[in-house]
């Protein structure tokens, strides 16, 4: 399958093959076995005219606990493993890991809206305290 979007600030088109970002544009960033779809992802929001330099720091961060993750466990799933990662920092701030989790939610949808994909568990997203106060959701998770 050939997936194709366009550089809106640009106006010039990228193709990426399904799963993996191609030519010389974009450098190899991620080594998990999620790299060719986080590349992808990432060269797809940059498409839209984002920044995303946080989130890519976020992403990888991500690859280098999935590539260890998964070789513990053969049999690993993504829900599970972004799960795991979320908690794998002790005694960070509630905000920390809602911001990367937020970064993970876009990736998810970006990844369920793949043509010909098998489908894509959605964790059970951790209930954080940046999200809720006094037990009424905030419209827009900030104060």
């Amino acid at each position: 399958h050939l997936f194709i979007h366009g550089d809106i600030r640009s106006g010039s088109a990228t193709a990426a093959s399904y799963g993996r970002a191609t030519g010389t544009a974009m450098k190899t960033m991620f080594h998990g076995p999620l790299a060719g779809d986080l590349n992808a992802f990432l060269q797809f929001r940059r498409s839209l005219g984002y920044r995303y330099q946080r989130a890519e720091f976020t992403l990888r961060n991500f690859d280098g606990f999935l590539s260890k993750y998964v070789s513990k466990r053969p049999h690993w799933r993504l829900d599970q493993a972004i799960l795991g990662w979320l908690s794998s920092k002790p005694n960070r701030k509630a905000v920390s890991v809602s911001n990367e989790a937020a970064v993970l939610r876009q990736f998810i949808a970006y990844l369920r809206r793949l043509p010909g994909r098998k489908p894509v568990q959605e964790p059970l997203w951790p209930r954080l305290p940046t999200e809720w106060s006094n037990g009424a959701k905030r419209s827009n998770g900030c104060r």
